[in-house]
């Protein structure tokens, strides 16, 4: 699991958080699939203003919880949106889901 958390900074949160961490690992991943649905849509609709608003929630969440490489990828989609010019958004989206889904397999066996 290559970049997909920084797992130095996800250990000082469980020790400073302890089962606090685990409500807040499930608010994320119930949070989530509606942020990557609307992030799918703007990018469908190829809507900039949507694109920079649901990629910049995705990668604040994502940061908060150590998940570094998602947020990198939600950064990418989030630039191209505040810059009013998408390119390569289906690719970059592509890329967010793959690291989306390791995420998610990883927190959920931190749960389990």
């Amino acid at each position: 699991m290559d970049n997909v958390m920084d797992l130095e900074a996800f250990e000082q949160m469980k020790e400073i958080m302890g089962e606090v961490l685990d409500d807040l690992i499930r608010t994320f991943l119930d949070f989530m699939p509606e942020q990557i649905e609307a992030l799918e849509l703007a990018v469908q609709e190829n809507n900039p203003e949507q694109v920079f608003a649901v990629a910049h929630r995705i990668k604040s969440s994502s940061s908060s919880i150590g998940a570094n490489g998602l947020a990198e990828w939600a950064e990418k989609l989030e630039l191209q949106g505040r810059g009013g010019k998408l390119e390569n958004t289906a690719e970059l989206f592509s890329g967010l889901t793959g690291k989306y889904d390791e995420v998610v397999e990883f927190l959920k066996q931190q749960i389990a």
